[in-house]
């Protein structure tokens, strides 16, 4: 009977051990989880602000694109000359016509600098 009970709080003892183990481990776990759920929160608002940029530079690039292909020009009033516009490779081209003479200028190459 003393054997038997000697067994019984030895295997007491070994349990409580595992057991302060076992939350010790959960508690790390607990922690370390939280830390990636604050990490996670970061990358998705780091996520959104990227989204929001992208989303705002495709609107821009489809606003070009739409100047390029000529459907948005308009010429201010009062106009003495007419216009015309051409999209080519190598930027938009502006042509004034004048009865006298007509003058051609691009407002922008392909690589974004400015010439007359």
């Amino acid at each position: 009977n003393l054997t038997l009970e000697q067994s019984l709080a030895e295997a007491q003892a070994q349990s409580t051990v595992g057991v302060a183990e076992y939350q010790a481990q959960i508690s790390n776990l607990t922690s370390a989880i939280e830390v990636a759920k604050s990490e996670l929160h970061k990358q998705i608002l780091a996520y959104q602000e990227l989204l929001d940029v992208k989303l705002a530079l495709d609107v821009e690039i489809s606003t070009y694109k739409k100047l390029l292909e000529g459907n948005d020009f308009k010429v201010p009033e009062p106009f003495s000359g007419t216009f015309t516009f051409t999209a080519g490779t190598g930027g938009i081209e502006v042509k004034e016509i004048i009865s006298e003479h007509t003058e051609t200028s691009i407002i922008s190459d392909a690589d974004g600098s400015e010439s007359n």
